[in-house]
């Protein structure tokens, strides 16, 4: 499945099962839906790299960036978690965690993303709003350690689909990222 397809199909689903991606979910008819392991099947890497270097950016660069933007910054994150629940199992939606910050001249929302963490996928990842425009920063996994230190590599993904290489990093945590972050967004 090509991350163009996955894409769609995602958001078509949204549209179709809530009315819009970010309107207020309603309640849930019949049981809970059981949690499933994840198998990390050639498949399921698609579904993960088509999330955080498709969807995810598609949606904050569209017409709905600012409300994906808000409803994220404002903890209102279950509409996100179940759209991602669909391909992707309630363990991996809810293991997502979100932070949003608050600094002079910008805003935040600092993603998390659970295991699986392989080669190039995003470990970290900023939703950034400075005045009107938005930013999507990436912190990705990098196991190229035998030629470097490095483990991670900070990336930026734009909204004609580029990606800037903005350099290697020897941390995958959150505090680290956000400290990068703020240098680089204070320049």
């Amino acid at each position: 499945m090509n991350r163009n397809r996955f894409s769609t199909l995602l958001l078509s689903a949204s549209l179709s099962l809530g009315g819009g991606l970010f309107s207020i979910p309603s309640t849930a008819l019949g049981e809970e839906p059981t949690a499933t392991v994840m198998k990390i099947d050639s498949s399921t890497k698609e579904m993960l790299f088509a999330l955080h270097y498709a969807i995810i950016p598609e949606i904050l660069f569209s017409e709905n960036g600012p409300r994906f933007f808000n409803d994220l910054y404002t903890g209102n994150t279950k509409p996100f978690r179940d759209i991602v629940e669909e391909p992707l199992g309630k363990e991996y939606a809810t293991g997502i965690t979100f932070t949003p910050v608050h600094k002079t001249g910008y805003d935040l929302v600092l993603i998390s993303f659970p295991e699986p963490r392989f080669e190039a996928l995003s470990i970290q990842a900023a939703l950034v709003k400075m005045g009107g425009k938005y930013r999507f920063i990436t912190l990705e996994n990098f196991s190229d350690t035998a030629k470097s230190s490095s483990k991670t590599v900070m990336g930026e993904l734009t909204a004609d689909n580029g990606h800037m290489n903005l350099g290697s990093k020897n941390y995958d945590d959150l505090n680290s990222f956000q400290n990068d972050l703020d240098k680089l967004l204070s320049l």
